[in-house]
């Protein structure tokens, strides 16, 4: 049998080509990030197994899969071999590593198609995640963390900093949420799940380790998932830049970030307006959701920075000490003047 560890296919990187062959939903619950779903048994046919197994015995069940598998191997083997030609290592796996991957490694390997199973499996996998933002996070990472009051464009200069080379996790674009009740909009309409939050991050440090990484400061919960605690640490103990720039500006950021085809997300905007109810009351909230209609989108960005954004954040922004502070006119002078002083580390 041709394996491979964990700490083998992470070091590969994009060098292999992994394999999911776990069912769509077990997939979609968490994977290893850029892995492809090619299951063995879909989410019915792997139901019935596993109520055979638990019912009956793991002689039956064994025998109900390979029925299932045996009339659509034709088409896996078929699938793996064009893979097979993009000339990288082919990694499968399923759960534990156990009577999905291993036996159909086997037989590919029979059939000449060179793979390898991912010893135990997905498990081992998620093991290693934990393990690695448990023991070795602090050690691999530093970050420069970037502050700044809703507006000031911090993803915005994140992207710009990452266009010049130089290292960025945007941990909202991971998370497809940008927080607070507006953070679905403009993101996938699929939540993240924990899992695979984590293992794409895991790519995303691997990348940069033992290098300096610009971060935006969050609070550790955005939207669907959370950042791994020690991750989170690290953070706080990081350098810390605060941006700074007018109200006007802000605005303006605010309305391009989040109205950028505000008719067809009409919907969607009045209901997280309406979800500040609780905050705003309900005469402001009537009052934002006409102006929302009369899109006043300026207007509605402009009330909620100085009357809800501003105030929630006050605290956020004056805990830390800054080890730089930039007051800007333009986002493009915040990215001359950040990748000038990262060359001084």
């Amino acid at each position: 049998m041709r394996t491979m560890t964990v700490e083998e296919m992470v070091m590969k990187g994009e060098g292999s080509i992994l394999i999911d062959l776990r069912s769509p939903k077990e997939y979609e619950k968490g994977s290893i990030h850029r892995a492809i779903n090619l299951p063995i048994l879909d989410d019915t046919e792997r139901a019935i197994v596993g109520t055979i197994y638990k019912k009956e015995s793991r002689e039956k069940a064994k025998l109900t899969g390979i029925k299932h598998v045996s009339s659509k191997l034709d088409t896996l083997v078929e699938e793996v071999s064009h893979l097979a030609k993009e000339g990288k290592d082919l990694v499968l796996f399923c759960s534990r590593g156990g009577y999905r991957s291993g036996p159909f490694v086997q037989l590919l390997n029979s059939l000449g198609i060179e793979t390898y199973q991912l010893v135990g499996g997905y498990k081992a996998y998620r093991q290693y995640v934990l393990d690695y933002f448990e023991n070795r996070m602090a050690s691999d990472h530093e970050f420069i963390v970037l502050h700044g009051n809703t507006g000031c464009g911090k993803t915005v200069v994140l992207k710009n900093l990452s266009d010049r080379g130089i290292p960025v996790i945007d941990l909202e674009g991971l998370a497809q949420n940008s927080g607070s009740v507006f953070g679905f909009i403009g993101h996938s309409t699929e939540a993240m799940t924990q899992k695979n939050f984590d293992s794409i991050l895991l790519d995303q440090l691997l990348e940069y380790k033992n290098k300096l990484v610009f971060i935006e400061s969050e609070s550790q919960r955005i939207g669907n998932v959370t950042i791994p605690k020690k991750m989170h640490q690290q953070m706080e103990v990081g350098v810390h830049v605060l941006l700074e720039t007018s109200v006007e500006n802000r605005v303006n950021q605010v309305v391009t970030d989040y109205c950028d085809g505000c008719d067809e997300m009409h919907e969607s905007l009045r209901k997280a307006i309406i979800n500040l109810t609780k905050f705003l009351g309900h005469e402001h909230v009537n009052t934002l959701k006409q102006l929302l209609d009369n899109k006043e989108y300026h207007l509605i960005a402009k009330d909620l920075i100085e009357k809800y954004y501003d105030p929630l954040y006050k605290y956020s922004i004056e805990k830390y000490s800054y080890d730089l502070k930039i007051t800007y006119d333009t986002i493009n002078e915040v990215t001359d003047i950040l990748s000038e002083y990262y060359s001084k580390f």
